[in-house]
């Protein structure tokens, strides 16, 4: 929480200085006085909203902890109007309710923390593939590249998200899409992207891997799954998936091509044997 907290009233903190200084210098300066900085260990966007927030609001852990309220409702809002396409209004209430009362979600609108900024993507994510299952269009799918890209500048768990660009057309049956160039090289730009950033302040990719607990032997916590909303909910879910996927109900592929990537991808990232991680899967 200090980390994440002090790195967002860091970069407030520069954007109020006037006239702006050499921002390396100034930083390390800052460093000095505030040690828990730690821009660099995570991307920037999550502490730059932050500073964002606070050139409005004056910097406290309770004006922190409001940011963070009115992230996890915007995506409970948007995981309604998603909900919508599959169910009535009362239904489509209850599940966002189910949500926001759902024990990851509860846990990261309480830590000053980056991962309800992860959930909100997660949703937007199902969206916009679900969208691209509809119409399959280029537009769709660069759209749902650079989500997955803002989530990478959020956490590098973000990576977990990548697959399902491919895994949403497999399982839509729309393979030809797969030799598409703009699908190739939106990917390649993507990575070039997110790896870039981390290059950038640690030139080694070992050291990178190691922050991730990247490899091929990591003990797997495919139990987190069942701690996001409960293991009846998650049953639920499955059940869901098996009535509307043969149906080739878009939002139903969607959700199955982002909870696919996520448990992927887990069995290759250390990080993910956290629970609150798993945030992005809870849509």
């Amino acid at each position: 929480e200090a980390a994440h907290f002090m790195t967002g009233l860091m970069l407030r903190d520069f954007l109020v200085q006037w006239p702006l200084h050499h921002p390396i210098s100034w930083a390390e300066q800052y460093y000095l006085h505030y040690p828990k900085v730690a821009l660099g260990h995570w991307p920037p966007l999550f502490h730059g909203i932050e500073a964002i927030w606070w050139l409005f609001v004056p910097p406290s852990r309770p004006s922190a902890m409001l940011l963070l309220g009115l992230i996890g409702l915007t995506a409970a809002a948007a995981f309604y109007h998603l909900a919508r396409e599959l169910a009535h209004r009362v239904v489509a209430f209850l599940a966002a309710c189910l949500l926001v009362v759902s024990p990851v979600f509860q846990d990261s609108v309480s830590l000053v923390m980056a991962d309800i900024l992860t959930l909100l993507v997660g949703v937007l994510l199902v969206g916009t593939l679900g969208q691209f299952c509809r119409q399959r269009t280029r537009a769709a799918f660069l759209a749902a590249g650079a989500l997955c890209l803002a989530c990478l500048m959020i956490k590098g768990t973000g990576v977990c998200l990548i697959p399902a660009l491919f895994l949403a057309p497999l399982i839509l049956g729309y393979a030809t899409v797969l030799r598409r160039r703009y699908l190739w090289a939106s990917v390649v730009l993507l990575a070039a992207a997110g790896l870039g950033w981390y290059l950038m302040f640690n030139p080694s990719l070992a050291t990178i891997g190691k922050w991730a607990g990247a490899g091929l032997g990591n003990q797997h916590n495919i139990g987190s799954v069942g701690q996001l909303a409960g293991y009846g909910a998650v049953a639920l879910a499955v059940a869901g998936f098996f009535l509307t996927l043969p149906q080739r109900q878009p939002m139903a592929i969607a959700s199955a091509a982002v909870l696919f990537s996520i448990v992927g991808s887990s069995f290759f990232l250390g990080a993910m044997n956290e629970p609150r991680h798993w945030i992005m899967a809870l849509p």
